[in-house]
């Protein structure tokens, strides 16, 4: 039997996600960065979001700033200077969503930091 639907459109994709220093090692800023794109549609996006984690209790969010100062493409390097000296040393972990040109979030790439003391 023939099934029928209309496919949802696809994600905007993340690429080359990092974080540095990572570890922290006492650094007080975390530089959070990646590229997002929209290869499918080819449509500028509107925006990028950093979501911060730590043993699967959701602490806080931040939009992410396009590298030259607008989003107006469909390929973006974005990021965040995240400030991590207020953070217990521990594993936390990074969720960054791009947003397609209505303003909706893609699928989020991830990945994890850990906050250190200074030696």
């Amino acid at each position: 039997m023939p099934v029928c639907y209309k496919p949802a459109p696809p994600d905007p994709g993340i690429i080359q996600v990092s974080a540095i220093p990572n570890p922290s090692l006492g650094a007080d800023t975390v530089r959070v960065s990646a590229i997002v794109m929209d290869i499918v549609n080819q449509r500028p996006l509107s925006g990028a979001t950093l979501q911060l984690f730590q043993a699967d209790t959701y602490d806080e969010s931040w939009p992410m700033k396009p590298l030259d100062g607008k989003f107006d493409s469909d390929s973006e390097g974005v990021f965040f200077d995240l400030d991590v000296s207020g953070l217990a040393p521990g594993d936390y972990y990074l969720y960054i969503s791009s947003l397609n040109e209505e303003g909706d979030p893609g699928t989020p790439a991830y990945l994890m930091l850990r906050v250190t003391e200074g030696e």
